[in-house]
């Protein structure tokens, strides 16, 4: 098993915290957005909150360092699946569901877990790639 690599490991810490950044914004706009192809795949989106979730998080934890610092984030980022999940329903456009913040939830763990065990090196090998 490898230790998760340290931000200062990285080469283009900022490029990665952009795509991070750019992840989170998508996941707050469609989150936000009234679409009826959205709305249709509501009986069945709970594998689609984990997987987003997931990768949220895994994205993350390749350029955060440190448990606390991964714990800290893991937390904001499960508590923004509940907000989002409130403003929905508050501006009218979806009714709130516990099962999707319990699965946002999911994401995040399974992300924090799958990534620090398997992907741990993956921006690392990505940038070895192209330089």
């Amino acid at each position: 098993m490898h230790a998760t690599p340290a931000i200062n490991q990285l080469r283009y810490p900022h490029l990665w915290w952009g795509v991070g950044i750019l992840i989170l914004t998508a996941i707050i706009t469609v989150s936000l957005l009234n679409n009826p192809l959205i709305l249709k795949m509501a009986e069945s989106d709970k594998i689609g909150h984990i997987l987003t979730y997931a990768l949220l998080m895994g994205w993350f934890s390749q350029i955060l360092n440190g448990f606390l610092s991964k714990l800290l984030w893991g937390a904001l980022f499960i508590l923004l699946g509940v907000i989002l999940e409130l403003l929905q329903q508050r501006i009218g456009m979806r009714i709130s569901d516990i099962g999707d913040m319990v699965a946002n939830a999911i994401g995040v763990v399974l992300g924090a877990v799958i990534f620090h065990f398997i992907g741990n090196r993956l921006l690392l090998k990505i940038e070895r790639i192209f330089t």
